[in-house]
């Protein structure tokens, strides 16, 4: 069977790029409660694989989320919708979700929050997919109602909240933990900030890509793709305001990582 190979550089890439750590050595971490039955604390002693191959030749992996306190990550196509599961010492992965099932026929950012679940941004489809990751049952189905979108990226709040990027309508959108938490299967998306009259301006192309949550939950940080920008958006006051990069030029964000330095 065909594979679609990252090299090491890629998935470095891609790997920062998300949170994660996919080829280095990885430190034991402590389990949390939500993360049972595979997030005992593990320990890694042999090197890690270089690379790790996804089946398919046209599966144009997008997203890629971390699994805190397992070996495990998750890779999505771009499409078909298929989600695929690996484990950073084995170099090859397999299919965690089926393509197409749920509706889900994209794929793009996703995260993994401490409750075990698997928050998937379903691009064109405007819809964000919320599953077990467990069971690989669906808990959620959060629909916008739109076709004018692309729910690119996923970034999670110290609180549990999820917002959500939207590269096509000038909309930040949110998910609360309440929701999440929810048995309700089919909820509506709803607007956490709506971007149509601020300094943000959607052009033709792809727009709000990648995103990340300030540790004390106050802002998101958001790339504007097209427009080589990023912008720092007040949850509370809904201010958006465009981020000073020191004189940086020509950076077109996508997936985002927010660093505290010393």
């Amino acid at each position: 069977m065909s594979q679609t190979r990252l090299p090491r550089s890629r998935a470095a890439a891609v790997a920062v790029a998300s949170l994660l750590v996919l080829g280095g050595a990885a430190p034991a971490l402590a389990a949390s409660g939500g993360d049972a039955p595979h997030a005992a604390a593990w320990h890694h002693r042999e090197p890690l694989p270089t690379s790790y191959s996804i089946p398919g030749d046209k599966t144009y992996p997008e997203g890629i989320a971390r699994q805190s306190g397992t070996p495990y990550f998750y890779v999505g196509s771009t499409s078909d919708g298929t989600i695929y599961r690996g484990d950073v010492r084995r170099s090859t992965t397999k299919v965690f979700l089926p393509g197409g099932k749920d509706g889900r026929t994209s794929v793009a950012g996703m995260k993994t929050d401490s409750a075990g679940r698997l928050i998937v941004a379903g691009g064109a489809t405007g819809k964000v997919f919320v599953y077990d990751t467990r069971t690989h049952a669906l808990l959620h189905v959060f629909d916008t109602g739109r076709t004018d979108t692309f729910l690119n990226d996923v970034a999670l709040a110290p609180n549990g909240d999820a917002y959500i990027s939207d590269s096509i309508h000038p909309a930040l959108w949110h998910i609360t933990a309440a929701e999440l938490k929810s048995e309700k299967v089919q909820q509506p998306l709803n607007v956490g900030v709506d971007l149509t009259d601020s300094p943000m301006v959607y052009d033709d192309g792809f727009n709000g890509n990648g995103l990340v949550v300030t540790g004390d939950g106050r802002y998101v940080l958001l790339a504007d793709y097209n427009d080589y920008a990023f912008y720092r958006i007040d949850l509370h006051t809904r201010q958006v305001v465009p981020i000073d990069l020191g004189g940086a030029k020509g950076v077109s964000g996508d997936g985002l990582l927010l660093r505290a330095t010393p």
